[in-house]
């Protein structure tokens, strides 16, 4: 169940960062969409591997 909840928690922390980038590098506005899966695939492949 840890490798579930810290999987997402990281998808979701990647998501963050990747939006508050595009933000301050001025390529999406604020109330810009972009997809989440992408990121919570990423957040989990990491705790597979590392974990």
């Amino acid at each position: 169940m840890t490798a579930v909840v810290g999987g997402t928690l990281l998808g979701l922390f990647l998501a963050a960062i990747y939006g508050l980038a595009a933000i301050v590098a001025s390529r999406s506005r604020w109330r810009a969409q972009f997809a989440l899966g992408p990121f919570l695939i990423a957040g989990a492949l990491v705790v597979l591997v590392i974990g």
